[in-house]
């Protein structure tokens, strides 16, 4: 993920909106570490456990990963997607957004 991404992406967690990064696994913890350092004091929690892989900030947005299969999309809700890796989902992003009144998907 280039920095245009990561200052973007944490500046939209900033703003309260939920976020939902899908692929890219083998790059994830390094992701999470650049967005983190990118939040700055905006961080309020890290969680990294059993492949479940977060930051929430103060201002109630957050940061959510998934891997690229449809499945890891389902039940998901968020206010952006954003789709690395060459990840092809159709539909599923669609749905991830769909509850929100201004939702984007973001491919890199």
């Amino acid at each position: 993920m280039n920095r245009y991404e990561v200052e973007g992406i944490a500046h939209d967690a900033t703003l309260g909106r939920d976020i939902l990064i899908v692929g890219m696994s083998h790059s994830w913890r390094e992701t999470l570490d650049e967005l983190a350092q990118a939040l700055g004091t905006a961080l309020a929690t890290i969680t990294r456990d059993n492949g479940n892989m977060r930051i929430t900030t103060k201002t109630g947005g957050s940061i959510k990963f998934a891997s690229g299969t449809p499945t890891s999309m389902r039940g998901r809700s968020a206010d952006i997607v954003y789709i690395g890796d060459l990840v092809h989902l159709g539909d599923e992003a669609l749905r991830v957004i769909a509850a929100r009144t201004a939702g984007e998907i973001i491919g890199s």
